[in-house]
């Protein structure tokens, strides 16, 4: 935005950040290149390897009665993994075909 034109008071309103910054990023575009900006993330690197993760698609398949915590302890004892979010229990679920009425335990009624 500067090397475009527009004040530092400009900028530090419109994206709510000091001149510093302003200025730290403005010098990285004029000695390294507008590229430089862009981001360089790649991402995480996944906590399960491929293998791992059709094995416990496998073990997933085998179990007649299973709840989630089943399947947390699993990770967490067989591979020292603990997701952060349930999603990614889920998710584990959908891909071996485990349907959530089939985690549930059984009524006895």
């Amino acid at each position: 935005m500067i090397l475009s034109g527009k004040s530092y008071h400009e900028v530090k309103e419109l994206l709510k950040v000091e001149k510093s910054f302003i200025s730290e990023w403005k010098n990285q575009a004029l000695f390294h290149g507008v590229e430089s900006l862009r981001l360089q993330y790649q991402g995480t690197q996944g906590y399960l390897k491929a293998e791992e993760k059709e094995q416990i698609i496998e073990w997933l398949r085998a179990q007649d009665d299973l709840r989630l915590s089943d399947l947390q302890n699993y990770l967490q004892k067989q591979y020292n993994v603990v997701f952060e979010s349930n999603q990614s229990y889920y998710n584990l679920l959908k891909e071996a075909g485990v349907s959530w009425k089939k985690t549930q335990k059984k009524s006895s009624r």
